[in-house]
């Protein structure tokens, strides 16, 4: 082996749940951004009027991430969707959703310049 490589460890994880921990059912996000993070808020739409014009949603839990980690998280959840949907069948988006980019759920593999 050349001198200036280095042989790559895979590391091994031990997973322990912190004393905080929690599981929360999520029907509502809420995106955010500055130079530095991203963050999303997920929460429960608790009550919603019959004709759309009010939506009470209780917010459960904030994560914030770096950019790094959030396109990391991004990329990940998108091979998910396929391997669902591959297994399971096509998720059905609402008629009135913004349709998903091909780039997001493309070749994840691409390095960007």
């Amino acid at each position: 082996m050349p001198e200036n490589e280095q042989k790559q460890t895979v590391p091994t994880f031990d997973w322990m749940k912190n004393p905080a921990y929690r599981s929360i059912y999520a029907n509502q996000t809420q995106f955010a951004s500055t130079a530095f993070d991203f963050s999303m808020v997920f929460g429960e739409i608790v009550e919603a009027a019959p004709d759309g014009s009010h939506v009470e949603v209780e917010q459960q839990v904030k994560v914030i991430m770096s950019p790094l980690h959030f396109k990391i998280f991004v990329f990940t959840a998108a091979q998910n969707i396929k391997n669902y949907e591959n297994r399971f069948g096509a998720i059905a988006l609402p008629p009135d959703a913004e349709p998903i980019p091909a780039d997001v759920l493309g070749d994840q593999n691409k390095k960007t310049a």
